[in-house]
């Protein structure tokens, strides 16, 4: 029988904190384990969230990425 090492997740607004596989987290370099603190499911949810709450820091992001896009292209 072996042994999954897990880690705690401290979870989102969907999914309480709970102990999830290690492979279902995120690599972060800066961590002392190297590990994101979310796992990818309340990760991705987490992201959801924001990008709900903050409509217009999304749009003025997305507006800046095409016009540095255009000027790479431009050259």
């Amino acid at each position: 029988m072996s042994v999954i090492p897990s880690k705690f997740c401290y979870g989102s607004a969907d999914q309480p904190p709970h102990l999830a596989a290690k492979s279902e987290f995120s690599a972060d370099r800066t961590r002392e384990d190297g590990l994101c603190v979310y796992c990818k499911v309340c990760n991705a949810a987490r992201q959801r969230a924001w990008k709900h709450a903050h409509p217009e820091k999304v749009k003025a992001a997305k507006a800046e990425y095409l016009k540095n896009q255009k000027e790479k292209a431009n050259g």
